[in-house]
């Protein structure tokens, strides 16, 4: 039915009503109006009038107003008071049991006591005895020893002065410890008077506790002794200089003493007594000797031709052997032990005299 209306269409007609033409979209632009080019442009309205304005003018007036000022009476109001101020009774303070004691004990050495008939205090003699009057008759007077003659009834041992108050900020004084620790190892074989570097673990104080005199962080530089001795099992040491950590200050010949944890001087590690090296020699050459005068003890009692030259032979063996041994013996039998102390021991270390330690920040 569509293709039959679409032939008809074609064909301008509509078969009777039955075919009808779709509606169409228009495609493309269409056609042009020409009124839209007919542009009238609107005429302008017409302009305002110009409204010509001055500026307001102001007018200042000082205008005085007078105020009464309020009258303030004053009045001064004095009153008299008495009053009566009742003194203190005193209080009579009742003697305890011990000072009454005391009194009674005090009163019977003042009784009992005696005076030395040709002599004072100074020790300087006199014709007749004399009272020597006391500046206080409360305290008892003791009589000197019995036997002290002028001549030494004096003190005449030398005097040993005190010193006033002495302002210790920055002193270190002899008494204080210093905690370090070894930086190296010490193996007291390599030499005889070496040198080891001890760094600073913890800061130290003046006397007051507020100064910091040495920080933690110094170094300083020590020696060690040789071990010089059978049998010895420490080592000592003496610091001599110190570098400061903060400041970078030195302080030369200080001779401090070098200790341990717990305070003993000188310092203990791995101790190598060297048994073999004094009597390991010996003890094989004993060995061997002991083995050939057996093998001809043995050899002898086997045959007994031969015995004598088998036992002239032995005695000779015996003789040599302890010959060597005794030489051995006396070569090696001197030999010092070896001490070896380990990196990382700590150590105290205590001045041999006061350390003065200059302000940093006075000094030009």
């Amino acid at each position: 039915m569509a293709g039959i209306c679409t032939v008809f269409l074609a064909l301008n007609m509509t078969f009777g009503g039955l075919c009808v033409a779709p509606h169409t979209i228009p495609q493309g632009v269409g056609d042009s109006d020409p009124d839209v080019f007919d542009y009238v442009k609107p005429e302008p309205p017409p302009p305002k009038p110009r409204v010509v304005t001055m500026p307001p003018v102001i007018v200042e007036k000082q205008v005085v107003v007078e105020v009464e000022k309020p009258v303030i009476v004053e009045k001064q109001i004095t009153q008299t008071v008495t009053e009566y101020i009742q003194p203190d009774t005193p209080q009579v303070q009742q003697p305890t049991a011990l000072q009454i004691a005391l009194q009674e004990e005090l009163q019977t050495r003042r009784g009992n006591q005696s005076q030395l008939p040709n002599g004072n205090l100074d020790g300087a003699l006199r014709s007749a005895p004399r009272s020597v009057a006391r500046s206080n008759q409360n305290l008892p007077h003791f009589p000197p020893p019995e036997g002290i003659g002028s001549e030494n009834s004096k003190y005449s041992a030398p005097r040993s002065y005190s010193t006033t108050a002495v302002d210790s900020t920055r002193i270190l004084t002899a008494d204080r410890y210093i905690t370090g620790i070894l930086e190296s190892g010490v193996n007291s074989q390599l030499s005889e008077n070496g040198t080891v570097v001890v760094q600073v673990s913890r800061d130290v104080y003046g006397a007051h506790g507020r100064t910091k005199l040495v920080p933690k962080g110094s170094r300083m530089i020590c020696r060690y002794a040789a071990v010089d001795k059978v049998g010895q099992t420490r080592v000592g040491f003496s610091c001599g200089r110190i570098l400061l950590a903060e400041s970078r200050a030195e302080i030369y010949q200080l001779n401090a003493h070098l200790g341990d944890a717990q305070g003993y001087a000188g310092l203990s590690g791995e101790v190598d007594n060297r048994f073999w090296e004094k009597y390991g020699s010996a003890i094989l050459t004993v060995g061997i000797g002991s083995a050939v005068e057996a093998a001809v003890l043995s050899a002898q009692s086997a045959d007994t031709s031969d015995s004598n030259i088998i036992g002239d032979s032995a005695t000779g063996v015996s003789e040599n052997v302890g010959a060597i041994s005794a030489s051995i013996l006396e070569d090696t039998v001197d030999l010092t032990p070896i001490i070896r102390i380990a990196q990382g021991t700590r150590v105290q270390i205590r001045p041999e005299k006061d350390w003065y330690l200059a302000d940093p920040v006075t000094v030009n």
